[in-house]
């Protein structure tokens, strides 16, 4: 059985970001051999990373229960799926914050990203670099990149469940492949 952790992106109330979680966590909970996490950053309430050593460092050390609790959840995965609405061309700065808390938790873990916004792939797809640099990992080729407005309403209303699923199936077919 391989663990996915699922990474929310959104403390918005009433974001879409709980309908994209949703969305990925029912397509890959239809996945032979596939057990579904989600960390949800905005429940976690991480305080910003303030560590007196950088997490690459050998003498870190986590005195934070709230990140200690978010690293085991990212050491005891054997995948991510990053869910995050794209802000000014970037991820947001709650998955930021999260990921810069850890360093040895990312390394060599397969990892996918499902971004969405108004502008869709295209600014998506600016925010997936940001993270595959932030990150350094292979996100995979495949991303999914949702524009508001089509697939998903600006509310989260599922407007073409046929065609989101498409696009997710692409991305999270290729993270499972890893597995």
């Amino acid at each position: 059985m391989s663990n996915v952790l699922v990474v929310t992106g959104s403390a918005r109330e009433g974001s879409v970001n709980k309908v994209m979680v949703s969305e990925v966590v029912k397509n890959l909970k239809g996945r032979d051999g596939v057990e579904v996490m989600v960390a949800d950053l905005a429940e976690m309430n991480l305080p910003y990373m303030s560590a007196a050593m950088p997490p690459s460092s050998p003498d870190y050390k986590i005195e934070e229960p709230k990140v200690q609790e978010w690293a085991d959840a990212v050491a005891s995965s054997d995948a991510v799926v990053f869910v995050t609405p794209e802000y000014n061309h970037n991820i947001s700065g709650i998955q930021k914050n999260a990921i810069d808390w850890l360093w040895k938790e990312w390394q060599k873990k397969p990892a996918a990203f499902v971004g969405y916004g108004a502008y869709g792939a295209k600014y998506s797809y600016a925010a997936f670099q940001e993270m595959n640099n932030v990150l350094g990992l292979d996100l995979g080729a495949t991303i999914t990149g949702v524009t508001l407005g089509q697939a998903v309403g600006y509310d989260g209303a599922v407007a073409d469940a046929d065609a989101l699923k498409t696009t997710l199936d692409a991305t999270l077919d290729e993270l499972t492949a890893k597995l």
